[in-house]
């Protein structure tokens, strides 16, 4: 009986059946077994406190000791999750009255009760030895778990590697992209420079030929012949080689030209007459040359425009090519992210098999250690109960022992001498 009461120690523990008792003693089934010969204290005060412990102790084992071991019965009840509430509290309140009759004594309404009791019991320790079962089975496929979790980081890895090559490649090709229209963009600025200069060219061209046109038509002529009313010749004389001055003419031919145009046709000698027929060829030369030098500049702004367009259409298709290969490059960049994420959660869930591994052990440990209190507490309790009445007996016959030892304990007390002033060592 003191080897079942100890083995049923958790049972009271964990089901709250060990409150008001000694500090001293782990659970109920002890205080039948408190040792009178426990070391004496020096403070009487310490002394009589565990001694009136001892007799609290004593007095709930006296007063109903088949109680604690009918207690411990209804507590493996309690772990039934099959059988419903209403049935679990008949049983409950009708266990002590079944029990309390011999085996041969019992009516058969106890005999049913008990044998209720042990079909609930028996369903219970089927329902423990289930979730055995399966914490055992899943411990047995975290081995599989950890090859299939494996087997993914593997497999993430292999794809993040696929595209980080990917990502590379596109890099690359995105690099080659914008040197290209780096390229083409400086051609096209060079391109439309060039244009500026051959219009700038076109347009000093033209400007110089107007003037010749100009000096020609509104000094020249009406000087040469003649024309001009009397007293403008010396105004437009003036004017006329303030134009000429431009041109850059000979200098020998520039002193000559203001008295010679400036006398009447049949004024002029023969030297005079030269000189206006020399600044008219002159002029008109340098009309031709302008001309051609328009032809020219004409020519070259065609070829400069047709140089633009071309470099236009080379710029806008690299543009394109590179926003394409950008568009690309982050589309595969999107993709590499997104292996990256699935290698962390793969990773994540691999790195978490051991501690779930472990914590299912632990939670294993746990369960088992609860069916063998369970076996070793309620269930063989029961059957003892259930079996015969030598257990009855003993139950009974111990609370006179233990108060005894009480009382002993007790009157050892009594006579130390009172020392409340005393100090401990």
């Amino acid at each position: 009986l003191t080897s079942l009461l100890i083995m049923m120690e958790p049972f009271w523990q964990t089901r709250g059946l060990a409150k008001e008792r000694c500090p001293r003693v782990a659970c109920p089934c002890q205080a039948f077994y408190v040792k009178a010969s426990m070391p004496s204290m020096k403070r009487p005060a310490a002394a009589k406190a565990a001694s009136a412990t001892l007799k609290k102790a004593k007095m709930e084992a006296k007063s109903d000791p088949l109680k604690l071991l009918c207690d411990s019965v209804t507590a493996g009840l309690c772990r039934s999750s099959e059988t419903p509430t209403s049935v679990l509290t008949m049983l409950t309140s009708m266990a002590e009255a079944a029990f309390t009759s011999h085996k041969e004594d019992r009516h058969k309404y106890q005999e049913n009760v008990i044998d209720m009791i042990g079909d609930v019991l028996r369903g219970a320790a089927a329902e423990s030895q289930k979730s055995l079962e399966q914490l055992r089975g899943k411990i047995e496929g975290m081995g599989e778990m950890r090859l299939q979790r494996e087997a993914a980081v593997q497999s993430a890895q292999a794809e993040v590697d696929a595209k980080l090559a990917s990502t590379r490649v596109s890099k690359f090709a995105l690099a080659e992209d914008a040197q290209a229209f780096a390229a083409a963009k400086e051609a096209l600025s060079a391109a439309q420079a060039a244009l500026k200069a051959a219009s700038r060219e076109l347009d000093r061209h033209l400007k110089a030929k107007d003037h010749l046109l100009m000096t020609i038509a509104d000094f020249l002529k009406p000087l040469a012949e003649g024309s001009v009313e009397s007293g403008s010749a010396q105004r437009l004389t003036t004017s006329l080689m303030a134009s000429l001055t431009k041109l850059g003419l000979d200098e020998s031919m520039m002193s000559a030209i203001p008295e010679a145009i400036a006398k009447e046709p049949a004024a002029r000698g023969a030297f005079d007459s030269s000189v206006v027929a020399s600044l008219q060829d002159e002029l008109d030369k340098r009309i031709n040359a302008s001309d051609q030098h328009i032809t020219d500049s004409e020519t070259n702004k065609a070829k400069a425009e047709a140089k633009v367009q071309e470099a236009q259409v080379a710029f806008d298709s690299a543009k394109d090519k590179q926003h394409r290969g950008a568009s690309t490059y982050n589309d595969i960049r999107g993709i590499q992210k997104n292996a990256e994420e699935n290698l962390r959660v793969a990773s994540k869930e691999l790195a978490a098999v051991e501690p779930e591994t472990r914590a299912t052990k632990q939670e294993l440990a746990a369960a088992e250690k609860d069916f063998e209190e369970f076996c070793s507490g309620p269930k063989r309790v029961f059957e003892e109960l259930r079996d015969g009445h030598a257990l009855l007996a003993s139950a009974y016959d111990m609370p006179g022992k233990v108060a005894a030892e009480a009382n002993e304990q007790d009157a050892a007390a009594d006579k130390a001498p009172d020392s409340e002033g005393e100090t401990d060592d």
